[in-house]
């Protein structure tokens, strides 16, 4: 399950199971079919599972850690100029 990021399942007493599904949530698309999370997770979505208007990043997977901590500091230094950045290689 892609989306999923942790469960946490617990048992009340007296019959009850509580379940706790996280969702990932992306911050970037990763080369050509990945997301990646703020916290540099890469994963794969089901093809239907198109997220739009999402940056896309590019490399090869031990530069996913340091380029999305570098993406917000690269958006903070271009917005005074009123651009945002689609791409980043």
């Amino acid at each position: 399950l892609p989306w999923v990021a942790t469960v946490n399942v617990s048992r009340q007493w007296p019959g009850k199971i509580v379940i706790h599904l996280y969702e990932r949530t992306p911050m970037a698309r990763w080369n050509q079919h990945d997301l990646v999370t703020a916290d540099g997770i890469i994963f794969t979505p089901a093809p239907s599972d198109v997220v739009p208007n999402l940056p896309h990043l590019s490399g090869p997977p031990n530069e996913v850690f340091d380029m999305v901590q570098a993406y917000p500091k690269f958006e903070q230094d271009i917005a005074p100029l009123q651009l945002s950045i689609s791409d980043v290689y």
